[in-house]
């Protein structure tokens, strides 16, 4: 075959045209000859359907990928088919990169597919990373300071984690969290946030891009919509969110927070009715602040049913 793709490949293995082995070295090849990402991840996803759990070669391939690729989809992908295939020993695969990885979304994948496999080695990986992150040292004494509350609350985790009988989920869900609060802080400078077992319940966000460190000599990192807040949707245990003063003018992401109950969005860019339709999915919002955006001028009465819409300014 002199042109090919990973779907063709695919259709013809499944016809019994072309053999696992011969599959299996094309679709390598396009990952490897491939400028198309989408071509290279449909790729590694057909990889881990036919590849058998002995396949030493498909677990360096993909061990490849995952440690080293420049495509952070290609990576995440990769990490995905290596816990599928091969759950075990991807557990020290795994562990190691999150003693080493730096870059936020495949962190956090890896630990949801270590949360995933069902192996005494999988929990403790875990828990060893919690235990590495209460542990660090950040260079900066004002960052340091910022972590201090949680790296406490984390020791205590690791401390009684066996008395407690705690989840690989559970624990997972701490290291997300704690992880998310970093990646905020690498990017804002300054976050004020409180925890509930070790798990970030209240976050304030406000004037985000205005209180960034000069002596830094970073650019404000100024939000104008919620992608721009790094992980946020990964904060599932959140109830009270201050977003007050930036630039959002929409609110597509928040809908991803099933436990917000207290939200501001005071002095934003706010303005059509569209760009708040998503909080009508947040079952538990008992109280919205949208004070100081143009919203407030064509809001309906009743809009939000029973939630509490401030739209007025509250002076103490």
């Amino acid at each position: 075959m002199t042109n090919f793709d990973p779907d063709s490949l695919y259709r013809e293995y499944q016809d019994g045209r072309l053999d696992r082995n011969t599959v299996l070295n094309l679709l390598e090849s396009l990952i490897e000859n491939s400028l198309v990402q989408e071509i290279r991840v449909k790729c590694v996803k057909i990889m881990e359907k036919i590849a058998l759990r002995d396949d030493k070669k498909a677990f360096f391939t993909l061990e490849n990928l995952m440690l080293s690729d420049s495509n952070i989809n290609v990576r995440i992908a990769s990490a995905n088919a290596l816990k599928s295939i091969f759950s075990f020993q991807a557990v020290n695969l795994i562990n190691w990169a999150l003693s080493n990885e730096t870059d936020y979304d495949l962190l956090i994948n890896l630990i949801l597919l270590m949360s995933e496999i069902n192996h005494d080695s999988a929990k403790k990986a875990i828990i060893n990373a919690l235990a590495l992150s209460s542990e660090k040292i950040y260079t900066d004494t004002e960052l340091q300071n910022q972590f201090l509350g949680y790296q406490k609350a984390i020791k205590k985790v690791v401390r009684e984690y066996n008395s407690n009988n705690i989840t690989s989920k559970a624990l997972s869900e701490i290291l997300i969290n704690y992880m998310t609060i970093e990646a905020l802080i690498n990017k804002f400078s300054i976050v004020r946030y409180e925890l509930e077992n070790a798990l970030v319940t209240e976050l304030d966000l406000s004037e985000i891009g205005w209180n960034m460190n000069l002596w830094m000599h970073q650019d404000p990192n100024f939000v104008e919509s919620i992608s721009d807040i790094t992980g946020l949707s990964n904060l599932k245990q959140l109830k009270s969110l201050n977003l007050s003063n930036n630039r959002l003018t929409d609110l597509k992401g928040l809908e991803c927070l099933p436990k917000l109950i207290k939200l501001n969005l005071a002095n934003n860019k706010i303005e059509h009715i569209d760009s708040v339709n998503y909080l009508t999915r947040i079952k538990g919002l008992r109280s919205l602040n949208l004070s100081g955006n143009e919203i407030v001028n064509i809001l309906e009465d009743g809009v939000f049913g029973d939630i509490e819409v401030i739209t007025q300014y509250q002076f103490l």
